[in-house]
């Protein structure tokens, strides 16, 4: 899949996520950042939000384009949870704060839940060509 592709699919994704979880904003940037020496790395990222400036990256390199979407879809729940004040950054935010910051550990929980959801009706909309659930 070439990056004009993906980028395509991931406004899709974005218009459907904005829809169905009533955003009335939008992430600042999207960075869709290729880095080799993160990709060789078997527990590397493979994405985040940022709340300082309410940005998201995806790490492209050597995943498959679903994985990429999925990953987005993960990081645009945190951006859902921090604009609506989920996003709970008081507390412990260093290496594993989704182990020692129980507040966060929930935000994850949700992210991987709500955005795994999402993104699965996403895609059997786009397979089956569905409108509503």
């Amino acid at each position: 899949i070439s990056d004009k592709e993906l980028k395509q699919q991931i406004g899709k994704l974005l218009v459907y996520m904005v829809k169905r979880l009533n955003l009335k904003s939008l992430p600042s940037k999207l960075v869709l950042k290729k880095d080799k020496k993160n990709a060789e790395d078997i527990l590397g990222l493979t994405g985040y939000y940022n709340p300082e400036d309410k940005s998201i990256c995806v790490y492209t390199t050597d995943r498959h384009p679903k994985d990429q979407l999925r990953s987005f879809a993960h990081e645009m729940i945190h951006f859902y949870q921090d604009i609506n004040g989920k996003l709970d950054k008081d507390g412990y935010t260093g290496p594993g704060y989704a182990q020692k910051n129980e507040k966060l550990r929930e935000c994850e929980r949700e992210a991987y839940l709500l955005g795994q959801i999402l993104f699965r009706d996403f895609c059997d909309d786009q397979k089956f060509n569905k409108t509503e659930h």
